[in-house]
């Protein structure tokens, strides 16, 4: 199975290490040993992410708007259609707590729209009309179908005190930012990624 990482300083797709390797000039073998195991990592200064689907065999695409302009897959990756030209895949913009955004034109006006919503509202059955959507595995930027459910807002919230942002934070920046001696900022990101090495 092949890895697929994305550069965040210019948004382009790898498909697998020797591939990025050569954009970043220098040997597989360093990102093997500078990445271990983490999904973002920093090598020569530029910041990488591995997608957390390294196989896209099974994607399936769907229509987001009537027109068929712009399409959602099943792994939450978004392009625009064209007639006569290449679909292009868009960039995502990550937000606060990880979410993922995409910027999509109507009617001349730009939209900006929750990649999460886009995916569940494309190809999970919501007979309950229901308005929130869950990442069963915590991590919100894993955007999968079978990672995505509707919920109540009393199961959000439910899921959200399991993965309490707002207790790490107030953490990071009432004393453990000292114990660690970080900056408040540094302590905050060092204590998620500690978190999300143990989901």
């Amino acid at each position: 199975m092949r890895r697929i990482y994305k550069r965040l300083d210019n948004g382009k797709y790898y498909f697998g290490r020797k591939e990025l390797s050569i954009s970043l000039n220098c040997s597989p073998a360093k990102i093997t040993n500078i990445q271990k195991g983490k999904d973002i990592f920093i090598i020569k200064g530029i910041e990488i992410e591995e997608i957390p689907f390294a196989n896209f065999t099974n994607e399936i695409w769907k229509n987001i708007d009537a027109y068929g302009f712009y399409k959602i897959s099943s792994y939450g990756r978004v392009k625009r259609c064209y007639k006569n030209k290449t679909d292009k895949l868009l960039n995502l913009n990550t937000i606060k707590h990880g979410y993922k955004q995409v910027q999509l034109c109507y009617n001349g006006e730009r939209v900006l729209c929750l990649v999460h919503r886009l995916v569940a509202e494309a190809f999970i059955p919501n007979p309950k009309k229901l308005n929130y959507i869950n990442h069963k595995n915590k991590r919100t930027e894993d955007n999968r179908v079978e990672n995505l459910e509707w919920v109540t807002a009393s199961e959000n919230n439910k899921h959200a005190r399991q993965y309490p942002l707002i207790k790490i934070k107030s953490l990071a920046l009432c004393g453990l930012s000292d114990s660690l001696e970080l900056e408040p900022k540094t302590a905050l990101k060092k204590i998620l990624e500690i978190i999300k090495e143990e989901l």
